[in-house]
């Protein structure tokens, strides 16, 4: 112990006796050790901590698997109910569904997130009710009042935290009393934290095959999951029996509810953790380097510890002690500016991140952070230990043998440790401007609508609201918005662009009698003005009028995809004349629209004016389609038939990476629904701008409706497709950005420090007639070989793991050219100039003077 206090001592003087390298050496540890304890905290609080659950890691999600495309797809009432009571893998399984309520009775309503849930929910969670009760059996079969569940964060919103144990609310007219309230924290499911919590119930008879309920269940103790999916294969060919002969594909998957929550972000958290972990290599081969060069400059000091006794393992000991210990420091300020560090993360990263309010540095990290710091000074130090005790006596003690004895084998491995920095940036390089290219792809894509939208959601509770009543609402909320100043258009939709993927409908021509035989698309109701107001283009026929009522023949709208499938004999629709955008943008017309969607938009964005906003379509697949009849199933398993009036242009609904899907519009005059989402198109400027006069005008007509959601379009497709790219493209720009910088200070040191050391050789080759163009020549040699073999592997391997992130990109090849061919240009021209300044410098030796100090 004794000896150790002496070698701390003696390492901290000698640190202080260095300040610049002691600085350099700091900032690059506490940037890299920083860099791992943030990042490290993210994927520990999202990936590797459990949920906060009891024995979360046998929760799991229930799905039924479409038998086409294997797509998770929710169960029906009837299923979930032969599921429970065949099972015996589960304890127990559990059903909820997704609802929306509204909160009246106080100074303002307000939209709830609301979820019906069965009795079993919260004994399989295994979490009690802060204050009451949860929900039991008896209120799920109706035997008493209606109750409620509280969220945390309702309880404090609206009641202060009163006690309300008892207390009566109204929820969409109707009295419901409040039985309990969840703990603080309670967040499920993830994906939309629920404000109150109310009982299943039986569903209506229409409602019986509606595939509305998610299923969750908790493995039973000592239950392998292997036993519980065998049992589920066996379930699934049970409930193919009790269906028709075209429905007979059933099939049901078992996914664990972390791997629900967390889906693919794993791979985006893993490999920003791949990043930073490059990044504090790079940072130990940088100090390594350095430390190389400072034991050539220790070997007189070295010799004389030799020569009076000290062995070979003291040496090593006491350098590892000097390494141990600046690894310390840096790591003690990596840690204390991980904790800034990691709010500026957090701020940075997308709310589509799961589990964010769990991210801490917790002692776990801390812990992850104490074993990096000692395995990085064990890292960085442990070569130039080896290396400085293995000093030659004679040599290390003979003032004639500075500048040339001893260095050729230090002289390799410092070039070694430089090639592989520049091998790692050139790693990081390309991994960051592959993303930032399929970011930039990504960004360019047209979605196939404006997105200068402002879109807000609302219920009419059907209790307060008959289908007439209805119609008239937003009829009256389409005229009162088009009054206000700074509106352009208006209009509503159930499920607009961003805001779902509409209702699956299978959809049959007049020739076809089987089920298999039609299409499943994908059915949105639209009111009036819905396609002028989103700009997209009508091909052919006309969009919907005020006519299209109930006392009207039922009538559809197709996009060009859904009418390509439904009719492929068809040939494809094409405009006759050029894009409106090329044109003036403010007199394009939709033909054969009503007069509510004759005019295209006066003012847009250059992608949204360069998309045609209507045109009417050419060929003879126009009179094949427009008028046509076609039939469409509804919940009751009855086909409806309609009549096609128009095709439109393809969109993105589910965001820009996705492809354009089938798509049937019905007219709302003609299915009116509750839940809906209106849409206001603004002359100029921001939609968000709109937000407090739309609201003031709504509530002209009905004062009691609260709105939520409120966003613009163009925001909500930043946040589905493009917040987490831009995440990972930021961060992996940065961090690549900072190895570059320390591989390129690494090149410059090692050029700099054998131009200093071989001053005399220079100094005599001048002397002796090189000219300065040589000498330069000579250096710049010397820096890009070591620079171009580290670029050559840092492809090799570049290559070798650039398929672990093709699932990252878009529309970009994870072995794309130009990436492969732009990095090794850039960092070769930026190493080039790293090794100019110094070979300039040796250029300019006087050879009388370097011969002279030697």
């Amino acid at each position: 112990m004794r000896d150790f206090w002496i070698d701390l001592r003696f390492a901290i003087r000698l640190l202080a006796k260095n300040p610049a390298f002691t600085a350099v050496a700091l900032l690059a540890l506490a940037f890299g050790i920083g860099a791992n304890t943030a990042i490290f905290s993210v994927v520990d609080g999202v990936l590797l901590d459990p949920l906060p659950f009891p024995d979360s890691q046998r929760l799991y999600r229930v799905w039924e698997l479409e038998s086409q495309e294997r797509s998770q797809v929710s169960f029906t009432h009837p299923d979930f109910r032969e599921l429970k009571r065949q099972s015996r893998s589960w304890d127990p399984l559990a059903a909820y569904q997704f609802d929306n309520f509204n909160l009246t009775g106080g100074q303002q309503p307000e939209q709830l997130r609301a979820a019906k849930v069965s009795a079993d929910l919260f004994s399989l969670l295994r979490v009690p009710a802060l204050e009451g009760r949860t929900i039991d059996a008896r209120d799920q079969e109706g035997r008493g009042s209606q109750v409620t569940v509280l969220s945390h964060r309702l309880w404090q919103r609206q009641y202060g935290g009163r006690p309300i144990i008892g207390d009566t609310i109204e929820l969409d007219g109707k009295p419901f009393e409040v039985v309990g309230v969840m703990p603080p924290g309670f967040s499920f499911p993830y994906e939309t934290p629920w404000d109150l919590f109310i009982p299943l119930g039986t569903p209506a008879e229409s409602q019986l095959e509606q595939r509305n309920l998610f299923v969750l269940g908790r493995l039973a103790p000592a239950v392998q999951l292997s036993r519980a999916e065998e049992e589920m294969r066996i379930l699934a060919q049970r409930l193919a029996q009790t269906r028709p002969p075209d429905e007979q594909d059933v099939s049901i998957g078992l996914v664990s509810m972390h791997e629900h929550i967390v889906g693919d972000l794993s791979l985006t958290l893993w490999l920003l953790m791949a990043a930073v972990g490059l990044v504090l290599l790079i940072a130990c081969t940088n100090i390594a380097t350095l430390l190389l060069a400072r034991s050539r400059e220790r070997e007189k000091e070295i010799g004389v510890r030799l020569a009076i006794g000290a062995g070979r393992g003291r040496i090593v000991r006491q350098m590892l002690t000097e390494s141990v210990l600046l690894a310390v420091l840096g790591g003690g300020l990596g840690v204390t500016a991980a904790f800034w560090a990691l709010d500026a993360l957090l701020a940075l990263a997308p709310s589509t991140l799961p589990r964010l309010d769990e991210v801490t540095i917790d002692p776990g990290v801390l812990l992850f952070s104490l074993a990096v710091t000692l395995a990085t000074g064990l890292i960085f130090g442990l070569l130039p230990a080896l290396q400085g005790s293995r000093a030659d006596l004679h040599d290390a003690l003979s003032s004639a043998s500075r500048g040339a004895a001893g260095t050729r084998g230090r002289r390799r491995w410092r070039n070694a440790l430089v090639a592989a920095q520049v091998a790692l940036a050139v790693v990081l390089l390309t991994g960051a401007g592959l993303v930032m290219r399929s970011l930039s792809q990504l960004s360019n894509v047209d979605p196939g609508f404006r997105t200068d939208i402002l879109a807000l959601g609302l219920v009419l509770p059907p209790n307060e609201y008959r289908s007439t009543q209805k119609i008239s609402y937003f009829e009256q909320a389409r005229e009162n918005l088009s009054a206000l100043p700074g509106v352009a258009s208006a209009a509503a939709a159930n499920f607009p662009p961003t805001r779902g993927q509409g209702i699956p409908s299978l959809v049959l021509r007049p020739a076809q009698s089987r089920d298999e035989e039609g299409q499943t698309l994908s059915q949105r109701v639209v009111t009036e003005g819905y396609f002028r107001t989103l700009g997209i283009g009508l091909l052919a026929g006309r969009a919907f009028r005020s006519s299209d009522d109930s006392g009207a023949p039922a009538v559809a709208v197709l996009n060009r995809e859904a009418a390509q499938r439904l009719f492929p004999e068809a040939p494809a629709f094409r405009p006759r004349s050029a894009e409106v955008g090329q044109g003036d943008p403010g007199r394009g017309e939709v033909p054969g629209s009503s007069a509510g969607d004759q005019s295209a938009p006066a003012s847009a964005s250059a992608r949204q004016v360069s998309r045609a906003t209507g045109q009417r379509a050419g060929g003879a697949g126009t009179s094949q389609v427009v008028g046509a009849q076609i039939r469409m199933r509804g919940f009751d398993g009855r086909y409806t038939p309609l009549q096609v009036v128009g095709v439109v242009e393809n969109t993105r609904p589910l965001g820009l990476e996705s492809s354009a899907q089938p798509e049937i519009y019905l007219a709302y005059r003609q299915n009116a629904w509750s839940y809906m989402n209106i849409l206001v198109r603004p002359t100029s400027g921001d939609p968000l701008a709109l937000a407090s006069s739309v609201r003031s005008a709504l509530w002209e007509i009905d004062a009691q409706r609260p709105f939520f959601g409120v966003s613009s379009l163009a925001g909500s497709i930043d946040l589905i497709s493009v917040a987490t790219p831009r995440f990972r493209a930021w961060l992996l720009g940065s961090f690549s950005a900072v190895a570059t910088l320390l591989a390129i200070i690494g090149l410059y040191g090692v050029i700099s420090y054998w131009v200093g050391s071989r001053r005399r050789e220079l100094g005599t080759r001048m002397a002796l007639g090189a000219a300065s163009t040589d000498i330069l020549s000579m250096v710049l040699r010397q820096g890009m070989a070591t620079t171009l073999t580290g670029v050559a592997a840092g492809l090799l391997l570049a290559l070798a793991l650039a398929r672990f992130i093709g699932s990252l990109l878009f529309q970009v090849s994870p072995f794309d050219p130009l990436t492969f061919l732009s990095v090794p240009l850039l960092l070769a021209g930026v190493a080039f100039a790293a090794c100019y300044l110094p070979a300039r410098r040796a250029a300019r030796v006087d050879p009388a003077l370097a011969l002279r100090s030697e």
